[in-house]
This record gives C-alpha cells, sequence and structure tokens, in this order.
C-alpha cells in the first residue's frame, strides 16, 4: 500500500478509498475491512510523521474527491492538525497534499512534472 502511495504522489495523483480496500483485498483477502483500510492508513501516516516527512494518507479520498475523516483524525492524533473546524481541515489537507507531491516529485523535475529547459 505504501508503494502504492508513493507512485502516486510521484505521479501527482490520488487513489480512491475503494481502490485501498481492492488493493488490500489482493494482498490480503481476510483483511480487507473498513476497519483494516484504516488500521493501514493510520500506520502509514505515523511512519511519515515519524520519518518528518508530509502524511501521505493526504492522497486518498473519498468519492467526492476529498480526504474521510480517518486522514484529519491521523493528523490531529500526531499532533499535525489541532482544528475540527472543516475550513481548516480542507486548507491542512489542500497543504498537506501540495508537500506530498514536492517531497515526492522525482529528481530532475520542476513543479509542472517536466524536465528542466
Amino acid at each position: 500500500m505504501y508503494d502504492r502511495l508513493v507512485l502516486a504522489a510521484r505521479r501527482r495523483s490520488r487513489l480512491f478509498y475503494a481502490e485501498v480496500r481492492q488493493i488490500l483485498e489482493s494482498v490480503a483477502p481476510d483483511q480487507a475491512s473498513a476497519a483494516d483500510v484504516t488500521a493501514v492508513l493510520r500506520q502509514i501516516a505515523e511512519s511519515e510523521h515519524s520519518a518528518g516527512r508530509p502524511l501521505l494518507t493526504a492522497l486518498v479520498v473519498t468519492g467526492k474527491s476529498i480526504p474521510g475523516e480517518i486522514f484529519f483524525a491521523s493528523a490531529r492524533d500526531l499532533g499535525a492538525l489541532s482544528s475540527t473546524d472543516p475550513a481548516e481541515e480542507m486548507r491542512f489537507w489542500m497543504t498537506e497534499e501540495a508537500r506530498v507531491y514536492d517531497a515526492w516529485k522525482p529528481a530532475g523535475r520542476d513543479e509542472r512534472g517536466s524536465t528542466g529547459p
């Protein structure tokens, strides 16, 4: 799952929760419940935070293309987010998503994703 999120970050894309569940089902069919998806995403968020990197889990979104409560709850648990105000949560998510893309951009590429002149 971690590798798939890194690939999404490098491609400047996102994953839907349904895709995360499908990926988990493909490697561990008996462990793809909502609780297990939540546990995996929490573990990835904790690992990235401990390593001083932005939360890769910012790239996992609902069908409405926004993160679910698990992202915000994890960020609060880690001390990265203190607010429960929806507007503050959205600002945090957009900033964190941009930080993820920046942290994982392929070497030699500018912000538009193209190589130098």
